[in-house]
């Protein structure tokens, strides 16, 4: 069979293609199968994104950016919280407990009282002092005082820990947060007392 004519009477030649015998394994089958899901789901994934790219948002405020909320408080009757008194009464300390936006607060209020900063331990028995409480932040390894401190005018430290403050001029108290205040001169000069929580 060399030839295209060379074939004898008892043999029989098939013309044409013979049919391969590979037949697609069902893991194969499977395979294809996850293939196609996971590119549908890739597609859908893309689609996804590109849609709510296209969305417009508000800026979200940075990490330490402070968001602005409004609040609407709840008006007090008499104007101010805690009791009418006498002023010439003797200075004592009242307790109000109250909630604030859900919140429980105890505030204590001193009457008749003038507020003054003091360094080191004070005598728990004069009956001068009718409310004390730590003002600044003390470090445990050497006594320095953390933030900046002012005592009747002299500045005995300096620095910022942190934003808060509190000064107290000529027996006007006044607290805020800002990191930088005129409020520490006018109180070294004024012979008044300012620290920083």
């Amino acid at each position: 069979m060399k030839e295209f004519d060379d074939i004898r009477d008892d043999q029989i030649r098939v013309i044409g293609y013979t049919k391969s015998k590979w037949v697609p394994s069902s893991n194969l089958k499977r395979y294809l199968i996850w293939a196609i899901i996971i590119i549908a789901l890739g597609i859908l994934f893309v689609v996804l994104v590109k849609i709510r790219q296209s969305t417009l948002y508000e800026p979200e405020p940075a990490l330490f950016e402070p968001e602005v909320a409004y609040i609407t408080s709840e008006p007090v009757d008499k104007g101010w919280i805690g009791s009418e008194i006498d002023s010439t009464a003797a200075g004592f300390t009242e307790i109000v407990d109250t909630t604030i936006n859900d919140i429980p607060l105890r505030i204590y209020i001193p009457h008749n009282a003038q507020m003054t900063l003091h360094l080191g331990k004070l005598d728990k028995s004069d009956p001068e002092i009718i409310f004390a409480a730590q003002a600044a932040d003390v470090r445990a390894d050497n006594g320095g005082i953390v933030g900046a401190f002012v005592l009747k005018g002299e500045q005995k430290s300096r620095g910022l820990a942190k934003r808060g403050y509190c000064a107290i001029i000529d027996d006007k108290i006044s607290i805020g947060v800002a990191e930088n205040t005129p409020l520490f001169e006018e109180s070294t000069a004024k012979g008044g007392y300012f620290f920083r929580q």
